[in-house]
């Protein structure tokens, strides 16, 4: 369907679509964005994909429903109704409720399944796709949204040793992790696990947890262990079937034709694998156990000894099949989840589940597994309950009363308590939230700050406070006309939020009564901050760009703010680094590396060199912050001084005792003990 097309059928159906969201205007929006956001990493893609992909679902999501909406109105053309939603006060599903969620499951698949066939090719055509993994760090002093809740990335260490890993994308290489003793000289590399035997697997995080080394990430094809796993979970043996049996395309061979398909249903997906090692014997790690679930992964965080996994699973409405629940039900190391483990909320839309699961690394078991119908760009973990968000457009009409709600957030609320999860609440804020660290729970409530757009197409932002059942009990709104949020922080009674379109404002909002929010000040300055961080009670830390007063970048931008007065904030101290145009902390707070009691912050920034003879490179600086002297550059390491091939560089520097250590990732793992002077 073309734009002209798309057009016409809004203006039959009476939906409003302002100017600057029309297609056309859309994609010259995510142009001028992607040149402004030029940040890519071919070694290790970086959770810059789920940042910056927001932005983008912002504009994209708008094109792409208007596509659907042919599809959409063929589904009610056959008698499809949209059932009221479930009171947001349940949320331990009844046995009524459990006994349902197969059919209702079914149900909502099928009933896309006329427009499915006829609308494929055009929904197709519209679709934004992003496919790229992404990363994250932690070190013993790691930089994580909420204090407990561990996060992963390519390096880590227990203080001891170090271990890295680095994907391989061409087939003359395999990905692999390398463990490094510790040495106040050169570490020293001890041992090199390769991953040769997953087929199809790519690392996204890394935790280490002990004795045990956590691998998670994506694979495209399921193992010969894996099937194996399968078939015996279903009565069989596998090894009195290897010879003149069925054979699927993975060289899996099957005698019970049943078996083998319900086999090859399992490989038709993308999983989301767990490996673990036991690394008790540094020099000689050993495979412990492996698990997988279904779904493109999504997140995945570390309370104590239990590892949370998020994944995405879509389903083919012209694929599923009633009697087969395994081709409209997720599963978890090839078994259909249990009934009572899948909650189909009614209003939701869509081809999609978010699969959750809580594996006890310790014990090698699996604690709970859940399956949710919907959608999942994001999660937020406070330390008692997980939150998944999804983005979701609405269409306005003339006659539509919540004119904010081109876009919403839907959210939904699970507590977990030793692994055990619950489905509490879902609920929705208008707007699209830009990050995790826009998202905060504290006593109950859940404080959101998003930017949203309503019939006038022209951005505002807001505040927004929802209670334990995720119902809105206060707010401010119509913040900062024309602008977005690029960064926020919530510290205890207090959120500072950044938007920006050609200045910096700063924005001051008091929490301590959650539903009278009260916006104290805001403080306007050039460029913007993309990152906030609190480094004392009252200084808090900026990472963002110096721009023009056209908007054009000057270079990284590091500002100290005074937050000792809300009404009153200051920025007492700033630096520009002309020489310097991206750094991964602007999409990827985990890059950062802090150390509150040195007062010394780091991260590797990237040089962009004369434009002639020289390339450019990468550098780890590294910087100290006091209230009276302000930011002062403490040490530059050279990572790469001419970077002639264009490699992208990723580093991650931490402490360990009094050391200060450099792990860097291009062509090769490295890891530096650095001399301070």
């Amino acid at each position: 369907m073309n734009d002209k097309k798309i057009k016409e059928q809004l203006q039959q159906e009476n939906i409003i679509v302002p100017e600057s969201l029309h297609p056309e205007q859309m994609r010259k929006k995510l142009e001028q964005h992607k040149e402004a956001n030029t940040t890519s990493s071919s070694l290790h893609p970086t959770h810059a994909v789920n940042w910056k992909k927001r932005m983008g679902q912002l504009a994209a999501t708008v094109v792409i429903f208007l596509g659907c909406m042919q599809g959409f109105k063929l589904i009610q053309q056959q008698g499809s109704t949209l059932l009221k939603a479930p009171n947001n006060s349940l949320h331990k599903m009844s046995t009524s409720m459990q006994e349902q969620a197969y059919e209702k499951a079914y149900k909502k698949l099928s009933s896309y399944k006329a427009a499915f066939l006829e609308k494929d090719q055009e929904l197709n055509a519209d679709k934004a796709k992003d496919t790229t993994f992404t990363e994250k760090q932690i070190t013993s002093s790691t930089n994580v949204r909420t204090d407990g809740v561990d996060e992963g990335d390519f390096v880590k260490t227990d203080g001891n040793y170090i271990y890295a890993f680095r994907n391989s994308y061409d087939t003359n290489t395999v990905s692999k992790v390398e463990i490094f003793q510790v040495d106040n000289t050169n570490p020293k590399k001890v041992s090199s696990i390769s991953l040769a035997d997953f087929k199809g697997f790519s690392i996204t995080d890394m935790y280490i947890k002990d004795d045990k080394l956590l691998l998670i990430g994506q694979q495209s094809d399921l193992s010969k262990k894996d099937i194996k796993h399968i078939y015996e979970s279903d009565g069989g043996n596998f090894e009195n079937y290897q010879a003149n049996s069925w054979s699927d395309s993975y060289g899996c061979l099957y005698k019970d034709v049943a078996v083998a398909k319900k086999a090859a249903i399992n490989t038709n997906t993308i999983y989301s694998r767990t490996i673990i090692y036991n690394v008790s014997n540094k020099e000689h790690p050993i495979l412990e156990t492996s698990t997988f679930q279904d779904g493109t992964l999504e997140e995945t965080r570390m309370v104590e000894n239990v590892l949370y996994v998020i994944s995405s699973r879509s389903f083919s409405p012209d694929k599923i099949n009633k009697k087969e629940p395994a081709t409209y039900i997720p599963q978890v190391c090839g078994q259909v989840l249990n009934e009572k483990d899948v909650y189909v909320e009614e209003k939701e839309t869509g081809c999609n589940y978010t699969v959750l699961s809580s594996y006890d690394v310790t014990q090698k078991k699996y604690i709970d597994q859940k399956a949710d119908y919907g959608n999942s760009n994001m999660l937020y973990m406070g330390k008692e309950n997980l939150y998944i968000l999804s983005m979701q457009n609405e269409y306005l009409t003339k006659d539509s009363t919540n004119t904010d709600a081109m876009q919403q957030e839907h959210i939904v609320k699970y507590s977990y308590t030793n692994g055990s999860m619950n489905r509490m609440a879902s609920g929705t804020v208008n707007g699209y939230i830009f990050n995790d660290y826009c998202v905060d729970e504290q006593n109950g409530y859940l404080r959101v700050v998003t930017t949203y757009y309503n019939t006038d197409g022209i951005p505002k932002n807001g505040l927004f406070v929802l209670d334990s059942n995720l119902k809105q009990v206060g707010s401010i709104k119509g913040l900062a006309k024309n602008e977005t949020i690029y960064s926020a922080r919530f510290t205890g009674d207090m959120v500072y939020f950044v938007t920006y379109r050609n200045t910096d404002p700063l924005f001051t909002v008091d929490l301590s009564d959650p539903e009278n929010p009260v916006l104290m000040g805001a403080l306007k300055l050039p460029g913007h901050s993309d990152y906030l961080h609190p480094v004392t009670d009252t200084l808090l830390l900026g990472i963002g760009e110096e721009t023009t007063s056209n908007g054009t970048t000057v270079g990284l931008k590091l500002s100290l703010y005074d937050i000792s007065n809300p009404k009153k904030v200051k920025e007492i101290s700033k630096k520009v680094l002309k020489n310097y145009d991206d750094t991964e902390v602007l999409y990827n707070p985990n890059a950062l590396y802090i150390n509150t009691e040195k007062k010394e912050f780091g991260f590797c920034a990237e040089n962009f060199g004369n434009g002639t003879t020289d390339c450019g490179g990468y550098d780890y600086l590294v910087y100290n912050y006091d209230e009276t002297q302000g930011l002062t550059r403490k040490t530059k390491n050279v990572l790469v001084k001419d970077n002639t091939e264009y490699q992208e560089l990723q580093a991650r520097g931490f402490r360990i005792k009094n050391d200060f250590y450099i792990v860097s990732v291009a062509g090769h793992i490295k890891a530096m003990c650095i001399k301070e002077q």
